[in-house]
């Protein structure tokens, strides 16, 4: 392909090559995927002013620069085009998608949404897009288009994409809807279903559907299978976890796939078996920093600081990086353990040693770590790094510091914030009164009580 491009740049000029020599190089290239070759032949079409001309190898480059990533010059390429194809259409349209643009496959549909003629895998990759976008809006309109079309129904790929695109913009009744009028399902409708009602937490729901998709004779794949564990976790069903978790080891599966171990191992953390959960754990082949994690998270949830501290330290000593959900848990134990120290050493490490930039989470925990220590110039330093200041559990944890240590002043700050963020949180009313009543500040007492009467709290 470089000697071919090393002779089209030093000898012939393009015009004069024939169109069938000049399709077939573009092919060539479009094979190769070199981003490099791709455009030099752009330059040559375009210079040599065959674009206009021949269209036989005008829709070709837009294919080719679809092939590369180079979006943007195929779309104006296709819009130079006095007749372009379908298929150069469609390609533009799922090279957005696959390129990470789906705003502008989604924008396309809806400037020439008549004039469209889509094939299912454009179909599909506009289904794609409305799920990255969560664009629920321009679902129903493709949904509607595939119908009226008679597509949906002769595409199990698109009633695929349809039911997991409603299922991740959390309209569950519509996705049901939809998977129950398709009538050829695979395992991969069954998973999309399955999927949208665990991320949910419609845990029951999921396990139900699990239970159907089993009586039909379909067999779980591994998306599947993490699908059920994920809600299996969401309602602590430890005992249908184990039966999976038999099944799994019949089939060898944990040995084979990595997210299947790391599934089972948040599973049992989050069923309160954290025993269990490190038993998996010590068994997988890879244990990266999501099983790392889980374990961590497991042990959080049952107390057991020293263990979670010490299984953080062993995680950084095997060069694994903690993730920002890592640092989080190992911060909320060291402010509801008391350790100043530790946590103000790993709250700078997240960042230097890491490169970890400081989340509301991250920025709570430090609140709350030095909040229950009484350290308040600590605690405003904290706040003052903060990018913003809509985190109401920052406020809240201040709220409740100043509570304890009867600080009037930032307790007020508190307020406002909390308030201002959320006006029905009766909570800050009840809390700031206290403080007020236990400082003798009666006055200021009863206004806040007036302010919570406003609001009208059911009793």
């Amino acid at each position: 392909m470089s000697e071919i491009l090393a002779c089209l740049e030093k000898q012939v000029h393009f015009s004069s090559l024939p169109v069938e020599e000049v399709a077939c190089i573009i092919c060539k290239c479009r094979k190769e995927r070199n981003r490099s070759h791709a455009m030099k032949l752009h330059t040559y079409i375009c210079q040599g002013n065959r674009l206009e001309s021949l269209m036989a190898y005008g829709n070709l480059v837009v294919l080719m620069l679809v092939d590369v990533g180079n979006m943007r010059e195929a779309h104006e390429t296709f819009k130079r085009l006095i007749l372009p194809d379908v298929l150069s259409l469609n390609s533009l349209i799922i090279g957005y998608v696959i390129h990470g643009e789906p705003h502008q496959a989604l924008e396309m549909y809806q400037n020439m949404h008549e004039a469209l003629h889509l094939t299912g895998h454009a179909y599909v990759a506009l289904l794609q897009a409305c799920t990255k976008m969560k664009n629920s809006n321009r679902g129903i309109e493709i949904h509607l288009d595939t119908s009226k079309k008679g597509i949906l129904e002769r595409n199990i790929f698109i009633g695929n994409s349809l039911v997991d695109m409603y299922a991740k913009c959390g309209f569950l009744r519509e996705a049901q809807k939809v998977f129950d009028h398709i009538s050829v399902r695979d395992v991969v409708l069954w998973t999309a279903l399955i999927s949208g009602y665990a991320h949910l937490g419609e845990g029951e729901a999921a396990l139900t559907c699990f239970g159907k998709m089993q009586h039909e004779g379909f067999s779980p794949d591994v998306v599947t299978i993490i699908c059920v564990l994920k809600a299996c976790a969401s309602i602590a069903a430890i005992e249908k976890g184990k039966a999976i978790h038999a099944q799994i080891d019949r089939e060898g599966l944990v040995e084979r796939e990595i997210l299947i171990g790391n599934a089972l191992v948040d599973l049992y953390a989050k069923c309160g078996a954290p025993q269990k959960a490190h038993e998996v754990f010590d068994k997988l082949i890879v244990q990266d920093e999501v099983s790392w994690t889980a374990l961590i998270a497991g042990y959080a949830r049952h107390g057991r600081d020293e263990i979670v501290m010490d299984l953080f330290d062993k995680m950084v000593e095997e060069g694994l990086e903690p993730n920002h959900i890592t640092y989080t848990i190992v911060l909320n134990v060291c402010s509801h353990s008391g350790l100043l120290e530790k946590g103000q050493m790993y709250f700078e490490k997240m960042s230097i040693d890491h490169g970890i930039v400081a989340t509301p989470e991250h920025y709570t925990c430090m609140v709350d770590l030095f909040g229950r220590a009484g350290l308040f110039e600590n605690v405003m330093a904290i706040i003052s790094k903060m990018h913003v200041y809509d985190h109401f559990p920052v406020w809240a944890s201040l709220l409740g510091s100043c509570k304890k240590w009867g600080n009037v002043e930032l307790a007020g700050l508190a307020f406002k914030h909390m308030i201002r963020l959320d006006k029905k949180c009766e909570a800050a009313y009840i809390c700031m009164i206290n403080i007020y009543v236990a400082s003798n500040m009666q006055k200021e007492a009863k206004k806040i009580e007036a302010m919570r009467l406003e609001q009208k709290f059911p009793k």
